[in-house]
Formats: structure tokens, sequence, C-alpha cells
């Protein structure tokens, strides 16, 4: 299992993700309290008037441990769709920071099997067959991992 923390405003960057997105992710360990509260407010900045995600956007420092406790009386399950955003959202992440990371394909391929091997994933997967006419190597998987954000909408 891996793990990292993604910051609020790089999912809302990527994303805008609404209340369930942002739940499943805070459940998953992908987002803190603090992303969740920076979605949260920017939600409300474009007009989201749920009670649930003002509540969150409003507090204030000394309670911010009441996230998990809004989140659970939100009762903000995630639809399989939802859950599917954080492919998009993790796979952008490493995306991004592959200069500063180790082995970026190795993160992308432990994210393929906690994802349950995704299919959408398959093309930046080193270990899979490349589709045909893709430039052999690792930049022909870097090509794919590119297409694949831009066709999600992925703006650097």
């Amino acid at each position: 299992m891996i793990r990292f923390t993604i910051p609020g405003e790089f999912v809302w960057r990527v994303a805008r993700p609404g209340l369930g997105t942002v739940a499943y992710g805070f459940q998953e360990g992908w987002l803190r309290r603090e992303g969740v509260i920076d979605i949260c407010l920017r939600r409300t900045l474009v007009g989201d008037v749920n009670p649930f995600v003002e509540r969150l956007a409003y507090l204030l420092r000394d309670e911010i441990d009441s996230v998990d406790q809004i989140l659970t009386a939100a009762e903000a399950d995630p639809t399989e769709e939802e859950k599917g955003c954080w492919i998009y959202i993790t796979s952008a992440w490493v995306y991004e920071n592959r200069e500063v990371l180790s082995d970026p394909f190795g993160i992308a391929e432990m994210l393929y099997s906690e994802f349950g091997y995704p299919e959408e994933m398959e093309g930046f997967i080193r270990y899979m067959p490349l589709p045909p006419g893709t430039e052999p190597g690792m930049d022909g998987l870097l090509a794919h991992w590119a297409d694949y954000l831009k066709a999600k909408g992925y703006r650097p």
C-alpha cells in the first residue's frame, strides 16, 4: 500500500472535487484535514451552498479535528465515479512531481495495483504492453501518461 498526501490546492486545480470525492480522499489518506478545508473553502467561493461544505470551509484552526465528524455526519459515501476521480488525481500528482520522485513509474505501478488494475492506467505501466504505434521505452510511457492526463482535463 502506498501513501502520500496531496495538497488541497493541487486537488482543486486538477479536479474541482465534490464532497463525496473529498470525503473519499480524506478516508483513504490522500488529503489531510487542511486539504479538506481548503477545497471546501474554494467550493464556497464558487457558490456551493451545501451546509456541510460551508461548515468545513469555515472551521477555525482550533476546530480542525472536527473535519472527521463533519464528513461522517454528511454521509458523503463516494460513488464509483468519485472514487475513480482519485485515479486521475493521484496519477496527475505523481506525474507533475516526477522529477523529484525517485521512481515515479514505480509509484504509478503501486497505484495501479491499489486501484484494482484500472484499464485507463495500462498505457503508462512499465510491465504492461504498449498500445500499437507507441514509441517504445520510457519516452513512450511518459507520452501515454501525459495523453491520459490531458484526456481527463489536466493542465499543468
